[in-house]
């Protein structure tokens, strides 16, 4: 395990227990009546702040593209405003999008950058990911925390249920879940990672429609096209250089 790796790794582990400790802490505090709208303000802007520096640590050491987390997060609200009409939840998803991959955190570097194809023991462990990121935020309090957990463990089922870490079918699938692995998908292909070359926007758009009832929920492929434009300005937007 080089440096690097190590500091990260560190650095996740105390982010973990202090969020982890702060949040019983404040559960406790803030019973008192007069105090606990400000607590659940302060609390929900705490949870934001963890989320956003998880992510930040998950991304440098997975090697995903400098903008990944970035533009997934707003692709994610993009396709949420046709199916969640509460602000509060529209704004939740957004942050919680972004602890998709937490669970990366725990697979070697080795293979999340390996630069040719996994061996089926590889892709076993990169697999794993899901379950880790349920693992890891299985302790955190708060609303935002519970969606990154939901996210984190189902965006890579299937709607066809040939999905993992457990064969989820439809609408057995989270609709946070639903979202982001659209989201996350069409990123994934426009983007150049070790083991690839980005696709074109338009071979990726045509390649997430195919997969619509199989891979992804019809509903969200449909408002992917239909809001596809806003989704490529996100994209030029935050591009990696």
């Amino acid at each position: 395990m080089n440096f690097q790796t190590f500091w990260l790794d560190t650095v996740v582990v105390i982010s973990s227990l202090g969020a982890v400790g702060f949040s019983r802490l404040n559960v406790v505090v803030s019973k008192e009546h007069d105090k606990q709208l400000d607590y659940m303000r302060k609390f929900q802007d705490n949870q934001t702040d963890i989320i956003r520096d998880f992510a930040t640590i998950s991304e440098a050491k997975s090697g995903e593209t400098g903008h990944h987390i970035r533009r997934v997060s707003e692709y994610t609200a993009i396709l949420a405003k046709d199916l969640i009409s509460n602000d509060t939840d529209l704004m939740y998803i957004k942050v919680a999008s972004m602890m998709h991959d937490i669970g990366k955190l725990m697979i070697p570097n080795e293979i999340i950058e390996k630069p040719g194809k996994l061996t089926p023991e590889e892709f076993d462990q990169v697999k794993a990911h899901s379950t880790y990121g349920d693992s890891l935020l299985s302790h955190g309090e708060g609303e935002i925390m519970a969606i990154a957990r939901t996210i984190a463990y189902e965006h890579h089922e299937r709607w066809d249920g040939k999905g993992y870490p457990r064969g989820l079918k439809g609408d057995e699938i989270s609709i946070y879940a639903q979202i982001v692995s659209v989201a996350d998908v069409y990123d994934a292909l426009t983007s150049k990672r070790s083991y690839k070359e980005a696709w074109s926007p338009m071979d990726a758009k045509i390649e997430i429609t195919r997969q619509r009832g199989y891979q992804f929920s019809p509903i969200v492929v449909d408002i992917f096209n239909t809001r596809y434009k806003e989704i490529e300005k996100i994209r030029q937007l935050y591009a990696d250089e």
